[in-house]
């Protein structure tokens, strides 16, 4: 045993080091495979706000979207990169969340359990399907994470008021490149007043970490203050939005009875074995032995005695505050619904937690068991990591040709309208915008007096009727086959009886 842990120490950053090639290697088959596929009506805002900064080009995407990735976006389209360059990013940024893993593993376990929960990340199904796209839960990771860590080293471990200056400046920003970045919050405060109660009110580095979110913060306000003349519009959205409610009072409905308020808070916890598979599951749920310590002397990180407990705390409050607080908003937000991305922040600390997991059954039955021991542990990982994959590849096989005809379409209005022509689209408008380049307005709704007041409204020169989601009555075109004439035609199947876009020139 002394040579097998004197030859992991001298050699566990190669080991490190081929497992980041191994992720990168799936990443940019994934990538080089399927980065050709339609963008969806989110990417296709982020893209247009970064396009329409770069470029002039217009965007329809709404105040309270998170803009901050446009930030990074924008330069490479004035610089004439395209939209395969911004889905390439996805790839490091990716591949950089497998080395965060590690790093999160390595300081809170070991090296060891780093590398596992690294491999783990590398096939993490849902971590996959989303690199080939523009995904801001990917992103949003590496700042949550990051953050996480970082005060971490700087308030609890005491490493310096650098770590502590690092974790507000990625807060921030982080909020402003993906809001669920803002959920540290709750989870660090929470934090503190089990260890420290409100002493950490009169905590000088506590102020400096407050201080460094609000400067790094502060660009990002004024913006957003600048551009929509709200310093954060996504909680005016949330307060205030009626477009899908039906009492149009509020973004939220808390109609719901208590107990699916309940199930959905705890669905992201119900749904583990669907999220990191099952191997990881079982191994999850052998690592929460480790937590014994915590629960039967609680009272010692209740008095902040106990540094040791007090990091174990810290461990599991990760997860369980985050997952509650997305639980939450699944189930009383109009238009949540459960989203396994939705989970990202959460999975680095839970894949640890998994991992130190199966180091500890392995320690703890390798005198009985000998071999078998390491066996069981090695099939576990195994197993999720090719399930995931697996998973992975069949889900992005599913949903590569969604919405593939909305960039044809698109190309068509850019390349065969005037920019004086009004395009009236009954549709998700947005990637229609990004892709032909010219604002169009949008209108989804079944009620024909609303339509007829669209079309007195923009008085538009072409009219497309866009089949992908619920938004258009097929009955306008009959209703209106006397001023319509078709254009331009697609459709799901290659017989041609299933049309999805249909595009004409209206004679008003």
């Amino acid at each position: 045993m002394e040579k097998l842990h004197k030859h992991f120490e001298e050699n566990w950053k190669y080991y490190l080091g081929a497992i980041l090639i191994f992720a990168f290697a799936i990443r940019l088959f994934i990538y080089l495979k399927y980065q050709g596929q339609a963008i969806w009506w989110d990417e296709a805002d982020y893209l247009s706000i970064a396009k329409s900064w770069a470029l002039g080009t217009p965007h329809a995407a709404p105040a309270y979207r998170a803009w901050g990735i446009a930030v990074i976006y924008s330069p490479l389209f004035w610089l004439g990169f395209g939209e395969a360059t911004m889905k390439f990013l996805e790839v490091i940024f990716s591949t950089a969340g497998v080395y965060l893993t590690f790093l999160v593993g390595k300081e809170f376990f070991n090296k060891k359990v780093g590398l596992i929960a690294a491999l783990g990340m590398s096939t993490y199904w849902v971590h996959l399907f989303w690199t080939p796209r523009i995904s801001l839960g990917i992103v949003g990771l590496l700042f949550f994470c990051g953050a996480a860590l970082s005060f971490y080293k700087g308030y609890v471990k005491k490493q310096g008021t650098k770590y502590l200056i690092l974790a507000g400046a990625l807060i921030g920003p982080g909020i402003i490149f993906y809001e669920a970045v803002g959920f540290i919050l709750p989870f660090l405060f929470l934090f503190l007043l089990v260890t420290e109660r409100l002493k950490f009110l009169t905590n000088k580095k506590f102020w400096i970490f407050i201080l460094a979110i609000l400067i790094s913060a502060l660009p990002f306000l004024i913006a957003n203050q600048v551009m929509h003349d709200s310093f954060y519009p996504r909680i005016d959205n949330m307060l205030t939005r009626t477009e899908s409610t039906v009492s149009g009072e509020s973004g939220l409905d808390w109609s719901n009875p208590i107990s699916t308020l309940f199930g959905a808070t705890t669905i992201y916890f119900i749904t583990m074995p669907s999220i990191i598979m099952w191997g990881f599951t079982i191994l999850l749920l052998i690592g929460l032995i480790y937590f014994i310590d915590l629960i039967l002397g609680f009272d010692l990180v209740l008095k902040n005695k106990s540094e040791k407990l007090k990091k174990d705390f810290y461990i599991l409050l990760w997860p369980i505050v985050f997952l509650i607080i997305v639980g939450w908003l699944v189930s009383t937000g109009v238009g949540f619904y459960f989203e396994p991305r939705f989970a990202f922040p959460s999975i680095p600390i839970l894949f640890a937690i998994a991992a130190n997991g199966g180091l500890w059954f392995y320690n703890k039955f390798k005198d009985q068991l000998k071999w078998l021991a390491a066996l069981a542990v090695v099939v576990l990982i195994i197993w999720s990591m090719v399930t995931a994959f697996n998973f992975g590849i069949d889900t992005l096989e599913a949903k590569k040709d969604s919405f593939y005809h909305e960039r044809a379409a698109g190309e068509w209005l850019r390349d065969n309208t005037r920019e004086d022509e009004v395009v009236l689209a009954c549709s998700q408008n947005v990637p229609l915008i990004f892709y032909s380049e010219k604002f169009i307005d949008g209108f989804s709704n079944d009620n024909t007096t609303k339509f007829e007041a669209a079309l007195e409204e923009h008085q538009p020169d072409y009219l497309v009727f866009d089949f992908y989601g619920p938004f258009c009555n097929s009955q306008y075109i009959t209703d209106y086959q006397n001023h319509l004439t078709l254009l331009q035609a697609y459709f799901l199947d290659e017989g041609q009886t299933m049309p999805v876009i249909l595009i004409y020139k209206y004679d008003n």
